[in-house]
């Protein structure tokens, strides 16, 4: 498993080197999905923290505190790292992880952070169905259990493969 940190700064430093440049609310999601979809295939988490539903989506919070400063703005560098975090760096993008992060990366970077939202927000998502349990109320530090992100990118990996 891996920190978000280091799942998020693949992301940014694939957008520094083509020139699309992330805001906070789309790394957010990048992440989200990079997790999701690691949980339907592999079976297992790809991140060591839980994703936490708030007011307005998915989130890590960590991801969120560290990089508020942004505002909606593009990050433009690298999230700092302590050695204690556990694995922090996705070295090479040659690697099993790296070469499905860039399958990720491929696939939600033409889309904007706010369209990446609004998927997080369809009737099935985890999200929404936190979102609906309590009225849109959802409670402070409210985990998105992985079972339930991991049975919805599944059915949406059925989804894809079904003819």
């Amino acid at each position: 498993m891996y920190t978000a940190t280091a799942i998020a700064n693949f992301f940014i430093e694939k957008g520094r080197e083509e020139g699309k440049p992330v805001d906070q609310m789309k790394i957010q999601k990048l992440v989200y999905f990079a997790h999701g979809w690691y949980l339907a295939i592999a079976g297992k988490p790809l991140l060591n923290e839980s994703v936490e539903a708030w007011r307005f989506g998915p989130v890590i919070p960590s991801l969120y505190h560290s990089l508020k400063y942004s505002g909606n703005q593009p990050i433009v560098k690298s999230i700092e790292v302590s050695g204690f975090d556990g694995p922090s760096i996705v070295d090479d993008d040659s690697t099993e992880l790296g070469l499905y992060l860039n399958r990720i990366w491929n696939l939600y970077s033409p889309l904007t952070g706010i369209q990446l939202s609004n998927m997080t927000h369809e009737e099935e998502a985890p999200w929404a169905k936190i979102a609906k349990e309590f009225g849109h109320q959802i409670p402070a530090n409210k985990d998105i259990d992985d079972q339930l992100i991991k049975e919805y990118f599944s059915n949406q990996r059925k989804k894809v493969t079904e003819p």
